[in-house]
């Protein structure tokens, strides 16, 4: 027996409307069993969008089916600056870079 457990350096919604709110502390939802790096500051990437700033993970509530992500935000990014490009460009390559190596 196993646990599956996704780590990441991203954080990946569909829209800006998966971002919810608890006692004035932003938090998403996200499937499965899921690590994120507590206290780092890392890209908010909206899918087709781009990145639109960066947050600080501040925890993490694991249950059977399914991770509770609180977080802040630290920046936010223009998709169009040099900076938000860098990181949807690092989030679309390690995208690529995961289909070839998990087919």
């Amino acid at each position: 027996m196993g646990l599956v457990v996704e780590f990441n350096w991203f954080m990946v919604v569909a829209n800006m409307d998966k971002i919810l709110a608890e006692n004035g502390i932003n938090y998403t939802v996200k499937s499965e069993k899921r690590i994120y790096p507590i206290g780092f500051q890392i890209p908010l990437i909206i899918k087709g969008q781009g990145c639109v700033g960066m947050i600080k993970i501040l925890k993490t509530v694991i249950d059977q089916n399914e991770t509770k992500i609180y977080f802040e935000n630290t920046a936010s990014f223009d998709t169009n600056s040099e900076v938000a490009s860098h990181y949807y460009e690092r989030y679309l390559d390690f995208k690529n870079r995961e289909k070839e190596i998990n087919p």
